[in-house]
């Protein structure tokens, strides 16, 4: 039997759970959320059903019959057996291994923690904390942005496919065309950003100063792990002026015996070496993706007489990449056995906002994957799988959603500076290359718009916003 999603349904408990979630009413916020899952559950189960190969069709049925034990089919299922039988069957692996789909953000959601919380609230009449319903909805929209949500029947058909698929709201052909492009050989479009943009450097203040939660979580674990505490070698890939690379080694630096930044922008690596008076630390030009990286590093190991790098730190650098993979695999090789790196990143399929009567998040998102030359706003939820790919193991991802919450004005300004502003820089440099082409100036002209509409909305103290940073740590 077929399952079919009642659209309408869906797009009424989504906005019941938005303001269910404005007004505090965390326990209806699980609730009403699981209530979708499993309706996305079911549904995916019965199109692996219809479209995977025989063999993987068969396991599912097994496992659905031990975990119905035989007396009913997952369309009778509970909550918890539906997401047993979903994890017991390792659909999400079967699911990507026939559509060549990168899965990353999905398989590294917690799925046991949605039940546990759920069960909790319907069988132990306990109460959770308005961080868990955030949470809880940051899962759900993940889920819906990698299957796209304005239809779901036709986006969980589209998300089996082997060539196609929605990855952001609505799956627009910009987006469709963008994955595509990323998937040939691993390789993506050369980003065109510069940190030298005008304001981008008061941008990169706000943005550092935002992600220091998360940041300061991955650098607690990972320092504690690591087997050996001293005289550590370190590398930042993408450090620009220097500043997040001391502002987060520098609790650590009687630990280590050097602390190199590397950057491919000449300007930036003259900041950081003018601005950091410091001998632990010192800063490279170096382009990460040069086939002579490997020999300018192996010379960094040799200056400093060890065999290889210990921690690698990398924030927000490799959705500018045009070969992350092959990037992160020449990385690992030169670090040594047991270290760690970390990689934070981010997804445009993670930004949430109510009201926007007037689409504008949606219409700046779709403008920005228009742009040729912008980097993969899509990498959030790939850098597990890429790390992964490349050989890492032991894969840890932290979470930080940040939203308007308690922000008072000049916060919301900060937010909205870093996360849409920057933006129509994109244009403007296409416009400076092509000052004929009137389609650039088109777009150009309706993304400053846009940009300044929303920026009133973020003026309102009764618009929400969120948005999720991401950061997985792999062990050599």
């Amino acid at each position: 039997m077929r399952s079919e999603i009642n659209n309408s349904i869906v797009n009424d408990k989504l906005l019941f759970i938005r303001k269910a979630l404005e007004i505090g009413s965390n326990d209806v916020v699980v609730k009403e959320s699981c209530v979708i899952f499993e309706l996305l559950f079911k549904k995916v189960i019965s199109q692996a059903l219809s479209i995977l190969p025989f063999e993987d069709r068969e396991q599912i049925l097994q496992k659905e019959r031990e975990v119905g034990k035989g007396t009913k089919g997952y369309q009778h299922f509970t909550f918890g057996e539906i997401i047993g039988l979903f994890r017991e069957c390792n659909l999400l692996t079967k699911w990507s291994e026939y559509s060549n789909k990168d899965l990353g953000l999905l398989k590294s959601i917690d799925l046991n923690a949605i039940v546990k919380l759920r069960n909790n609230l319907v069988h132990e009449a306990s109460n959770c904390t308005s961080f868990e319903a955030r949470l809880i909805v940051e899962y759900l929209f993940n889920w819906l942005a990698v299957l796209g949500y304005n239809d779901l029947n036709q986006s969980i058909s589209s998300a089996f496919s082997r060539d196609t698929g929605s990855l952001c709201e609505g799956g627009t052909a910009s987006e469709k065309s963008q994955e595509s492009n990323n998937k040939k050989e691993g390789k993506r479009e050369k980003s065109i950003y510069q940190p030298t943009y005008e304001n981008e450097k008061e941008r990169l203040r706000i943005q550092a100063n935002n992600a220091l939660r998360v940041d300061s979580k991955a650098f607690q674990y990972v320092m504690s792990n690591l087997e050996n505490k001293n005289n550590l070698l370190a590398i930042d890939v993408g450090c620009a002026e220097g500043y997040v690379t001391y502002s987060r080694f520098s609790k650590y630096k009687e630990q280590f015996k050097g602390i190199i930044g590397l950057d491919i922008n000449t300007v930036k690596i003259e900041e950081a070496n003018k601005s950091i008076n410091d001998p632990i630390f010192s800063f490279y030009e170096l382009d990460i993706e040069d086939n002579s990286m490997e020999e300018s590093l192996k010379n960094v190991l040799e200056q400093n007489n060890v065999q290889g790098f210990d921690l690698v730190f990398s924030a927000l650098t490799i959705h500018h990449l045009q070969n992350p993979i092959k990037m992160l695999s020449r990385l690992r090789r030169m670090m040594n056995k047991g270290a760690f790196i970390m990689l934070r990143g981010s997804d445009d399929g993670s930004k949430l906002a109510y009201p926007d009567e007037e689409n504008l998040i949606s219409e700046i998102l779709k403008l920005t994957l228009k742009a040729k030359g912008v980097s993969d706003r899509l990498n959030g939820r790939k850098i597990f799988n890429q790390l992964w790919r490349a050989g890492f193991r032991n894969i840890k991802m932290l979470y930080d959603i940040k939203d308007t919450v308690g922000m008072d004005f000049d916060e919301r300004h900060d937010l909205f500076i870093e996360s849409f502003n920057y933006r129509k820089d994109y244009y403007k440099k296409l416009m400076n290359a092509e000052p004929e082409n009137e389609q650039h100036k088109q777009d150009h002209k309706r993304m400053v718009e846009a940009l300044d509409e929303l920026e009133i909305l973020f003026e309102n103290e009764s618009f929400y916003y969120c948005e999720t940073d991401y950061i997985a740590i792999g062990q050599r």
